[in-house]
């Protein structure tokens, strides 16, 4: 009989083991996860920056197409199967995030 109440109080609730391990398994688990997380915000951060002053590239390229004068034209000889297409119009540039810059060829109407 006092085998069976032994048994009987040694059955219920965890270990200090069972707890210490479970926890490291878990420190472990987050250990692994958080540095791939900063990251991921960095390079988020970093998008949206790069998002950002695209858009205001984008935006002053517009302005420069259907607002300011015109500056000097390029002529572009273009080899497309075997037979030569001149295309005429002017390079516009625009610098934008940290020494970038962006080049788009407008073609003359």
């Amino acid at each position: 009989m006092e085998k069976s109440m032994r048994k009987s109080n040694r059955s219920s609730g965890f270990s200090l083991v069972e707890i210490l391990m479970s926890l490291l398994i878990i420190v472990v688990v987050v250990g692994t996860i958080l540095p791939l997380l900063a990251n991921s915000m960095r390079q988020a951060h970093k998008n949206r920056f790069v998002t950002t002053e695209l858009a205001v590239v984008q935006n002053d390229l517009e302005e420069e197409i259907f607002v300011s004068s015109r500056g000097q034209s390029y002529s572009v000889n273009v080899d497309i199967d075997g037979s030569n297409v001149t295309v005429s119009g002017e390079l516009v540039t625009k610098n934008f995030a940290e020494g970038k810059q962006i080049g788009i060829f407008l073609r003359s109407r």
